[in-house]
Formats: C-alpha cells, sequence, structure tokens
C-alpha cells in the first residue's frame, strides 16, 4: 500500500485493516492520466433516430465498452 493510507495519523499496511467508525481516514490517491480513446469510421445500420435517441443494428463484434479483451482497443 506505499504508506498512503493513515488511520489516525497512523499507517496502514494490511487491506483487511477494520474501520469502525469515528477514525480519521487519510488517503494520499496518485490520479492517472485519462485514456483518451479515439472514434473509429465504421458505418452504423441506423433503425431509428430522433432528437433523443439513436437506435442501431449493433454486429455482434461491434465494441460497446472497449477494455483489456480486444486487441488494440485498450486503455491505460
Amino acid at each position: 500500500m506505499d504508506d498512503r493510507v493513515q488511520v489516525d495519523g497512523k499507517t496502514i499496511n494490511k487491506p483487511k485493516e477494520k474501520v469502525l467508525g469515528g477514525e480519521t481516514v487519510a488517503i494520499d490517491a496518485q490520479i492517472e492520466e485519462e485514456a483518451r480513446w479515439e472514434p473509429q469510421n465504421i458505418p452504423l445500420d441506423i433503425v431509428y433516430e430522433d432528437g433523443d435517441i439513436l437506435v442501431i443494428n449493433k454486429p455482434r463484434d461491434l465494441v460497446v465498452h472497449p477494455g483489456g479483451g480486444q486487441p488494440g482497443r485498450h486503455g491505460a
């Protein structure tokens, strides 16, 4: 945990440390740079569209939420 968590001023080294209530917890968090996603120029089969909603017929291999499981399409 790299001395990043303290309870009542005491460094916590075990992630299982219990907090029962009334303690002061301090966390020195490191903010990671936000991932940048690039849009892909792909044709969409638009079924319906108005000012509030867009409905497409999504192919099964079209990635909706990029992550580590998609080669070449992951963040971090």
